[in-house]
């Protein structure tokens, strides 16, 4: 411990272990107060080998890769999803861009110096703030979608600095002036009233079009409320004889978006479409590219069960060390490609393929078969936590979560299709007779 006597005040200077690095305070009194302070923070290194002392001086660059790190790290964890660790980056980028353009940022060049103003201006900048919709430098400007996500993300970011066991970047006693209640932004919620972008006569006219592949693809996401991403990652060794289960593969770095297991009661509609008899394969993938099945393309991997993928996927993290999440994400998606399965953008081209010659809307969106199977539940009167359930939406912690066991939601479930869908049926059964 140093103590250098300075006009009118004296530094403490020292070196932390848990900094690594010197750290230093200044004390405003005379040397008996300095020494007291010494000797607080001596005892501090000698009981936690840290004095839990901030760094008084740190860059906006800095707080940011400080933070990014940290989320990276939890990603890797797997506490978070690489995606969610792209999207704080991504958000952290206007953050950054703000910096370098903004006047008002040129005043507070150090973290400890942010206050309402720096967050109003920012604020300010994200309202004003013209993009590229999808990325391109020729495409026409739009406004910022999104403010709330990036202000969220800076307001998190704020708070891990200050959080003593986090970031631990921050003076004592600084305010986080992105807290909620600090930049209280207008709600805008969605209307329940309004109609939808694809309702059920669409959606039958969406079927009629359909060919075999597409019905087999599109029907299950339709009546079981699938999200687009989970058709991917169905094998048929989650097929049970009353039950389709759609769960969560952490052997292959998958994770549902609600990070939990659902089931789907199996109806005949839906296994006439999928094929499945006695000579049907009972492992693999349950669907596969279009090229594979017009037996147009091979794959190395074709036919392989479950329980070899799960191996190969091990043996492939090994050989290419694959360490973080994002790494392993990219062997897991080179596992399914070379199983001859599916990926996002084939299922969404698939889908504006038949909207593009219905001639619908470009705000019609394969998400939105998710929105109407959601109001369908909700018309037909099945209990919330069946709704919830069926959405795969993440449990609660509350106690009534656990208790509740959905003894009858195989029954609401049909009579629900059965009322609600059935011109998607008649088309079904008009097909099927037609073949």
């Amino acid at each position: 411990m140093r103590i250098y006597a300075r006009n009118g005040h004296f530094l403490l200077q020292w070196w932390d272990p848990g900094a690594k690095g010197n750290l230093c305070e200044r004390v405003d009194g005379d040397l008996i107060d300095a020494l007291a302070t010494a000797r607080r923070v001596e005892q501090r290194l000698a009981d936690l080998r840290t004095s839990n002392q901030t760094r008084q001086r740190i860059s906006h660059d800095e707080l940011v890769e400080g933070f990014l790190a940290d989320v990276q790290k939890r990603a890797d964890a797997g506490e978070l999803s690489p995606s969610t660790a792209h999207r704080y980056r991504s958000a952290l980028g206007h953050y950054l861009t703000f910096l370098d353009s903004s006047a008002t940022a040129g005043k507070h060049t150090q973290v400890g110096q942010v206050d309402r103003q720096f967050a109003l201006a920012f604020a300010t900048f994200l309202s004003n703030l013209m993009v590229s919709p999808n990325g391109h430098p020729n495409s026409s400007k739009q406004r910022l979608r999104g403010q709330t996500f990036i202000v969220d993300t800076v307001r998190a970011m704020f708070e891990w600095a200050a959080d003593h066991d986090r970031g631990n970047c921050l003076p004592e006693g600084f305010r986080n002036p992105f807290r909620k209640n600090a930049l209280a932004r207008p709600s805008q919620p969605v209307d329940p009233l309004a109609t939808l972008d694809v309702n059920m006569d669409m959606v039958v006219e969406f079927v009629r079009l359909c060919d075999d592949y597409q019905r087999s693809l599109f029907v299950p996401i339709l009546l079981y409320g699938l999200r687009a991403s989970e058709p991917i990652f169905l094998f048929r060794e989650h097929l049970d004889p009353d039950w389709l289960r759609v769960v969560c593969l952490p052997e292959l770095e998958y994770l549902t978006k609600g990070r939990r297991d659902k089931r789907f009661p199996m109806m005949t509609i839906i296994t006439d479409l999928w094929n499945l008899d006695a000579t049907s394969p009972g492992v693999g993938l349950l669907y596969q590219r279009r090229r594979i099945v017009d037996g147009r393309e091979s794959s190395p991997l074709l036919g392989w069960s479950l329980d070899q993928l799960k191996t190969e996927f091990g043996r492939r993290c090994i050989k290419q060390k694959a360490a973080t999440a994002a790494a392993k994400q990219r062997v897991r998606d080179s596992i399914i490609r070379d199983a001859g399965g599916l990926t996002y953008d084939l299922i969404n081209g698939e889908f504006h393929r038949i909207a593009r010659q219905l001639g619908w809307p470009k705000t019609a969106t394969l998400k939105d078969f998710r929105h109407l199977f959601a109001s369908v539940l909700s018309d037909s009167g099945i209990p919330e936590p069946e709704r919830r359930y069926l959405l795969g939406h993440a449990p609660s912690r509350d106690a009534i979560t656990r208790y509740t066991h959905l003894f009858n939601l195989s029954e609401h479930y049909i009579g629900m299709v059965e009322s609600h869908w059935s011109e998607v049926i008649e088309v079904l059964r008009g097909s099927n007779n037609n073949d």
